[in-house]
Order: C-alpha cells, then sequence, then structure tokens
C-alpha cells in the first residue's frame, strides 16, 4: 500500500486544496491530510475548526484521512509509515520553495519522496490567505464552499 501525505495550515481548507488531494488520492493507495502547526502563522480557525473543515471538505473521498499533528512532518511520516510528500505548486515561487523543503525533509528522513502536482487550470491563484481575506468579507463560498 503506497501511502502519501498532504500538509498545510489548512486555515483553511481551498477548493485549491482540494483539487490537490482528489488527484493525489486517485494516484496512492491512502492520502493523509494533515494540518501542521506553523510557528511563522497566525491562525484564523483553531486545530478543532481546521480539522472539522478537513474532514467536511474530503468526505467524500474514501482513501484520505484527515489529521492534525503538532511536530515535524517527518516524525508524521515515520510514525505513520509514509514515505511519500505530495505538494501542489501554484507558480515559480511555490516551486523554488518547495524544492528547499523537499530537501530538507530528504535530509531528516531518507525514504521521504516529494511529488509535485501542478494546480490545475483556474486554481492557481487560490491561496488561504485570500481565502481568509474573503471570509472576513462574507464572500468565502467560491473558495471554501464547506465553510
Amino acid at each position: 500500500m503506497t501511502k502519501a501525505l498532504i500538509t498545510g495550515s489548512f486555515d483553511p481548507i481551498t477548493t485549491g486544496h482540494l483539487d490537490i488531494i482528489t488527484r493525489a488520492a486517485a494516484i496512492f493507495d491512502a492520502v493523509f491530510v494533515v494540518a501542521f502547526e506553523n510557528a511563522d502563522k497566525k491562525c484564523m480557525f483553531s486545530p478543532e475548526k481546521r480539522l472539522a473543515l478537513m474532514a467536511r471538505a474530503c468526505s467524500g473521498i474514501k482513501n484520505v484521512v484527515t489529521d492534525y499533528y503538532d511536530g515535524y512532518v517527518v516524525d508524521y511520516m515515520k510514525i505513520h509509515g509514509i514515505d511519500v510528500i505530495v505538494r501542489g505548486i501554484r507558480d515559480a515561487d511555490d516551486a523554488v520553495y518547495e524544492l528547499m523543503m523537499a530537501h530538507n525533509n530528504r535530509r531528516y528522513y531518507e525514504k521521504a519522496e516529494t511529488v509535485f502536482l501542478p494546480a490545475s487550470e483556474g486554481l492557481e491563484n487560490i491561496s488561504s490567505t485570500a481565502v481568509r481575506e474573503a471570509v472576513l468579507r462574507g464572500e468565502a463560498t467560491p473558495f471554501c464552499p464547506w465553510l
């Protein structure tokens, strides 16, 4: 069984995230979608609310598990026997950052392989930051209908 991990703050989970999750679920036997804490980000939603939104958004995908973890990505991978990380790429800036993170993850867990999926056309401009702003304006439905 090939397991893959999709990480993020998921503050909140967006239609862009769900696109990557759905496509990864078609490739891998099991996909773990895990909200991690990021000390550099001040989240709008509590871990419990983020996990509830993730579960609601992914409810129709049978081989997806949602979870929350307050630790290192590579530790979660080791605990759950996961060797693949799936990352969505929206643009060149994402690619540079994600490549650096792939190297870092591999440095701390030699089995860690990263698979990049490009954002589907029309979803490349969706970010959690933009969606949080839309939430504050009451206009998040197109980007986060499960909110």
